[in-house]
């Protein structure tokens, strides 16, 4: 989405908790212990912590962005390295002031950490938290409740929490209508990751989340009772860790009953300090579902072009249309010859894309010009399916699909609308788009009779290795008007496209 307005919002620090002195002698068999060394002299006992805040509720923002405990808060307490304590809000939920309830070793030093479900060990002053990949929010203008983790160090018993991050908000209204949303999913656009195993330290005037490297980049916001509108904005909360969003973030919105869906892209950096947000405003347009793919294989053929790849089932496709003129050194090849005649040929030939859209329509290839035959005696002399696999006019290490590797392809997507699939989000007739969730990307670049192209928008369809018989072959087809991704046969002089296999 284009033109937000940006603001920065400023989040105080929420919590501060203070350790009683105050404690019971009574020693605890289920308490933490220090070191074989000292666990003689160490006291387990229970003990009461006593928390305060300032402003606003547990679950919803007040304008100083402070909040209030809620029923069920649990804070974890690591005393000297051990493993951690559950401590559980007794008294003060909504107000600024409760008490903690627990068991732990009767000195410190402590590292602390809220919500306790993710804490999961501490170590002198560093913590390690699992920071989960999912949210969840049910009420517009809050954020979800155990969301934002705090950690404190301390060794006294005066415990003073900070946040290791920052709030995210996106303020969104449609363009038109109402909208009710199903789930945010956010992506750094540099690739950080946003949830996770990571380390922070205590002690720091600013903690920081430091990531393991298998952190995830995906950060999933379940949304239940939250409905867009066009009139008013409604604001989204989410969590998202200090330091990232450097080159900004996509957030990409999916609506209920027919999952369609709405980008917010921002590509300016982010201020995402710990105790500070960012608020994001936004006029969002729900369309048809469609997947965004990021392509990390790629093949070059020996007209110097590169393609990239897309892994479906066990298989590996190219994911744009062969467009090279020239075969390769293969000797099964030598002295093959394209032609860019015009006329009804047997013999190969291909007709160049129209101009300015080299990269989305690639060639078109009669059956002899796919399949590497030098002439119209080799074309017409397969009658059947080929034995093995064809290079043809693929690069090296790939070749023409067969029917049968076409049937392998339906039942990786195992999908009764494979073409819906399998077809690009835009550019097909009457509303045939697909969602592209393959990132096959075939796109309505119709075919070639001679050097006419026809059903543009309408069609795609690509030449397989088996021929029907001397001058028929069987070749797959997507259209405007079906998702079913259908086998036929055509006369072995037509020109379709090419889409190539691994081998």
């Amino acid at each position: 989405m284009k033109n937000f307005n940006q603001k920065i919002i400023t989040m105080k620090t929420r919590h501060y908790i203070l350790l009683s002195a105050t404690m019971i002698a009574a020693v605890l068999a289920g308490c933490q212990k220090k070191s074989a060394e000292s666990q003689a002299s160490e006291t387990c006992v229970k003990k009461t912590f006593y928390a305060s805040t300032t402003g606003g509720e547990k679950t919803t923002l007040a304008t100083d962005f402070n909040t209030l405990w809620t029923e069920g808060d649990k804070i974890k307490v690591f005393a000297n390295g051990g493993a951690g304590a559950d401590f559980t809000l007794t008294t003060g939920a909504g107000t600024s002031y409760g008490e903690f309830s627990g068991s732990t070793a009767a000195t410190g030093p402590y590292v602390a950490v809220y919500p306790s479900t993710f804490a999961t060990s501490a170590s002198g002053t560093t913590a390690t938290i699992a920071l989960p990949a999912t949210q969840s929010i049910t009420v517009a203008g809050t954020f979800a409740t155990n969301t934002v983790p705090l950690v404190a160090y301390s060794e006294n018993d005066f415990l003073y929490f900070k946040n290791i991050g920052s709030l995210l908000c996106l303020s969104l209204k449609t363009k038109s209508g109402n909208s009710t949303l199903t789930k945010i999913e956010l992506l750094d656009n540099d690739g950080a990751n946003l949830a996770g195993t990571f380390t922070v330290k205590a002690d720091d005037s600013q903690p920081k989340a430091v990531f393991a490297s298998d952190g995830s980049t995906t950060l999933t916001v379940n949304c239940s009772n939250i409905t867009l509108n066009s009139t008013t904005s409604t604001n989204l909360y989410i969590f998202v860790p200090a330091g990232v969003f450097a080159n900004g973030f996509t957030a990409t919105l999916y609506r209920e009953a027919d999952n369609k869906m709405a980008e917010v892209i921002t590509t300016s950096k982010l201020t995402t300090e710990s105790s500070k947000g960012q608020i994001f405003a936004a006029d969002v347009e729900f369309k048809p579902y469609c997947k965004k793919c990021t392509y990390t294989q790629t093949i070059t053929d020996i007209c110097g072009i590169t393609y990239n790849l897309v892994n479906i089932g066990s298989q590996i496709w190219m994911a744009e249309n062969m467009r090279c003129d020239k075969y390769g050194n293969n000797s099964e090849r030598a002295g093959a010859t394209l032609s860019t005649s015009s006329s009804y040929t047997y013999n190969p030939y291909y007709t160049p894309t129209r101009s300015g859209d080299p990269a989305a329509y690639g060639y078109y290839y009669n059956w002899a010009a796919a399949m590497g035959y030098k002439n119209e005696t080799e074309a017409t002399a397969q009658t059947g399916a080929y034995s093995g696999t064809r290079q043809g006019i693929c690069p090296d290490g790939f070749h023409i699909p067969s029917r049968s590797e076409l049937l392998e392809l339906d039942a990786a997507i195992d999908d009764e609308q494979d073409g819906k699939r399998l077809k690009s989000c835009d550019g097909w007739n009457n509303n045939g788009n697909g969602d592209n969730e393959t990132c096959f990307a075939a796109l309505p670049v119709g075919y070639a009779g001679g050097s006419t192209l026809s059903g543009v928008g309408a069609s795609t369809s690509y030449w397989l290795s088996d021929a029907k018989s001397d001058k028929f072959a069987y070749f797959r087809t997507l259209t405007s008007s079906s998702d079913v991704f259908s086998t036929s046969n055509f006369n072995k002089y037509r020109a379709f496209s090419v889409r190539c296999l691994k081998d």
